[in-house]
């Protein structure tokens, strides 16, 4: 899953915040690379 953080659209900001939240608290799933507000999270 790919979330980019640094220019969301308008509707999506705060969801983009919750969602990358959650991803990084759940086992399943690995940050595999944040730079400049995108980060890429791997399902394991």
């Amino acid at each position: 899953m790919i979330l980019n953080l640094r220019h969301p659209w308008p509707d999506t900001k705060d969801l983009g915040e919750k969602y990358a939240t959650q991803l990084k608290a759940k086992p399943n799933f690995k940050l595999s690379y944040q730079k400049n507000g995108v980060l890429v999270f791997k399902r394991i």
